[in-house]
């Protein structure tokens, strides 16, 4: 995996000694650095999880396809609105 070195991140000094301590009881981190990359690294895949579920791809009418329909037909049968 390619790493890139980035600007700074700035933390206040409470939560840059929390994230310290979680690290201190962590076997897989060895520093604060690695943890935010690894945390960042879970927001992200999550929006972009959340961002492929969410967005529904439509036609230049605004129509939704036979699929988008059947997905949104389900997800509303699972949260109890239609039987």
């Amino acid at each position: 995996m390619k790493r890139r070195l980035m600007a700074q991140l700035q933390l206040n000094d409470k939560l840059y000694a929390q994230l310290e301590n979680i690290v201190k009881d962590s076997k897989e981190f060895n520093d604060v650095a690695s943890y935010v990359s690894y945390i960042l690294e879970q927001v992200v895949q999550k929006k972009l999880q959340q961002g492929a579920t969410t967005k529904t791809p439509t036609d230049t009418t605004g129509n939704y396809s036979k699929a988008d329909e059947d997905k949104i037909r389900e997800r509303l049968k699972n949260l109890g609105y239609l039987d």
